[in-house]
Order: structure tokens, then sequence, then C-alpha cells
């Protein structure tokens, strides 16, 4: 190691204008404390390391505070020993205050991270009439605590990792000792821990590692909701959290877990068995009608009552184009507009979904591009 771990500490964060380097002399001997404000709770870090340091620099003994260091009583926070020096720089750009002690390459961190984040509001992808309001938020602490909130018990068990080379990303795999399986808990073990990247932004980036080959189908359940990863750990599933992630993620997923909704829990058995029943049903015509539209009415007229039948043939006899070729294009211009009503701010986004779907709707069927029956 070139130089001493002071140096190094020093060189790694030499471009970085926002590091504080406060130093306090002890009986004629220096200790040095490192942190960015910006990233740490600064009230706790002058109550509670700055004003000892301060009281020790004007009456203290450098034997019996290097006794009291060592010993862990210095100071009235928890801290620690950095066992590798070289890891000093890291935990400074993680938000935590690090003690240098003069002439050694003896470090000592204190948790002291307060990132900016904003409030617990109100989930607004996943509305509910009854039931919790509160949703994620981008503060990974702050999302433990919400599930602590909801399980109350000492065998609700999380693992962490540190994934990224540069954004030493925080990620959390929760569970309920003994519900999950434990293949399911060796496989994401296993994926979790060969992830090597540079860095991650988004909870996708993790999702999209567990797939190991390319399939249109969901191999997580994505969910904002605090209530909803409770209710799947008790039903034996898998949560993975990411620090700056405001959702998280399930597995493993079934299709009927796709169709639940987190105000099922606060239904009757009944109501919720009929409103998952007419959900199910509706999802599978969102699916087929489409199909079946193309194959009745190109191969199979026959079925058709003959009034319908009639009727069809009439709104398609200016239509230049094959049933086939209309329902595509009905699919593309709807996938068109919900992405531009998904995208575009919020006030005009409604806008453009509604008013868009309308107005382009009947101009196609007025110009004969598709028949009425598809745009319906």
């Amino acid at each position: 190691m070139k130089g001493t771990a002071l140096d190094i500490l020093k060189q790694q964060l030499k471009d970085s204008p926002d590091l504080v380097c406060q130093p306090f002399l002890i009986d004629g001997r220096t200790c040095t404390l490192f942190y960015i404000p910006s990233i740490v709770d600064q009230a706790m870090l002058q109550k509670n390391i700055a004003r000892f340091l301060l009281a020790e620099s004007r009456t203290g003994s450098w034997d019996a505070f290097r006794r009291n260091l060592q010993q862990g009583t210095a100071f009235p926070v928890v801290y620690h020993a950095i066992s590798d020096p070289e890891e000093a720089p890291v935990l400074v750009v993680q938000g935590k205050a690090v003690l240098h002690v003069d002439q050694t390459d003896d470090f000592y961190y204190f948790d002291t991270v307060q990132y900016q984040k904003r409030s617990i509001a109100e989930s607004q992808n996943e509305l509910v009439v009854t039931g919790p309001q509160e949703a994620f938020i981008e503060d990974i602490q702050s999302n433990l605590s919400l599930l602590r909130h909801k399980i109350r018990h000492p065998k609700l068990k999380m693992k962490e990792y540190t994934i990224g080379d540069y954004t030493n990303t925080l990620v959390y795999v929760v569970y309920i000792e003994g519900m999950p399986k434990n293949e399911v808990l060796a496989e994401i073990d296993s994926k979790l821990q060969s992830l090597s990247i540079d860095g991650i932004f988004g909870i996708g980036y993790v999702v999209e590692h567990f797939k190991e080959s390319s399939t249109p189908f969901p191999i997580f359940q994505y969910t904002e909701r605090p209530d909803a990863v409770a209710a799947s750990l008790l039903e034996g599933r898998v949560c993975i959290l990411m620090d700056g992630a405001p959702n998280a993620v399930i597995a493993p997923v079934t299709l009927f877990s796709l169709l639940q909704a987190s105000e099922d829990y606060f239904q009757s058995p009944f109501a919720a068995s009929w409103i998952r029943t007419v959900r199910f049903a509706f999802s599978l015509l969102s699916i087929l009608l489409p199909s079946l539209y193309v194959a009745i009415t190109t191969f199979h007229p026959q079925v058709l009552p003959a009034h319908l039948l009639i009727t069809i043939a009439s709104a398609r006899e200016r239509i230049p184009f094959s049933a086939l070729t209309e329902a595509l294009l009905m699919e593309l211009t709807f996938e068109a507009l919900r992405e531009a009503g998904m995208r575009i701010p919020k006030p005009v986004g409604q806008t453009v979904s509604i008013i868009g779907g309308i107005v382009i709707g009947q101009a196609a069927v007025q110009a004969g591009i598709v028949s009425a029956p598809m745009v319906i």
C-alpha cells in the first residue's frame, strides 16, 4: 500500500469540494473527522461526536481517549472500527462520519446517514377505497420500517446485499423464516451474489438479471403498497426491496396473484371472490376478443346470427384492409394512446388518452380505415 491510509483517503476524495475534514487536537495529537454535510445528520454529528471531541481537546488525556476509543465508550453513540483502511473513502461517500487517529491507520465510522427524502404519501398506482393508503418511498429504511410496522415478529428476516461497483446500492431480501421454500431463497441469493454491474438505478435491473431466457411473461409482481407485501410474505413468498426504488417486487408469481388487488384483503370472502372472478373473466376477454373477431368474421361467419352478420358486413363494406390488419392497426393505436397518456404531463395525459381515443377512433371509422365494431 503506497502511503499511509490517511493519504489514500485524501487522494481518493481530493476532488470533492463538499468534503469536510475537521481536525481535533487532543493532548498534542490530532484526530480528523471526515464527512459530507449534505448526506449526514449534522445535528446528531455535532451533538454526539464533535462536542465530545471538543471536550477531549480541552482537558482530555490522549492515552485515556485511545483506550476509551478502542473499548467503544468514547462516544454516546454506537461506532465501529474499520478493519480495512481502504474502505474509509467508500464509507464517507455513503454518508458515514469517519474518524482517523493521528499517526496510525486506525479509522472509526459513525452511522450518520441522512439523505433528503419525501414523506410517506398515498399510493398513486394501486388505489383502494378501504384499507391503508400509505405507499413505499425511495428511502429503504423508511420502507423497512413500514414493513416492520405491519409484521411485528422476530421471524421477519432480512438479508442485505450491496450491488453496483459505483452506486453501492443496498438491496434487501425480506421473508418470514420457515415460510418460503429453501430452493426459492437459495436461487434468489445465488442470483444476487452473482450480479456484477457498474450501477443500478431501479429495481428493474435486478428483475432482468433473474430472467434466464427471453419471456414475455412476468416472473415478479410489482407493488408499491406495504400491506400487499406483508400479505404476500404471510403467504410464503419473498420480497425484494432496493434503496432508491419506491416499489418492491414479490416472487414467486402466478397468474392468480397478478389478478389480485390490495383491496381484496379488506372485503368479505364473497365480495372478493366475485370481484376476482369478474376481473379474471374480463382479462380473458381483453386477450381473446380481438382474435375471436378476426376468426369469426374471416373464417366462421356462419356462427353469427344473420342480423348481426349483416350489420358487421355493412360496416366493413368500405374497409380496404383485412380483419387481421384492421385489428392490428387498432391495437397499435390504443398502445400509442396509452403510452402518450403515461409519458406526457399528468394534466394533459388524461385529456390526450380520453379525447384522443374518441377523436381518432371516430376519424378512423369515417375515413374507412377500420369498422365501427372494431372501435367499440
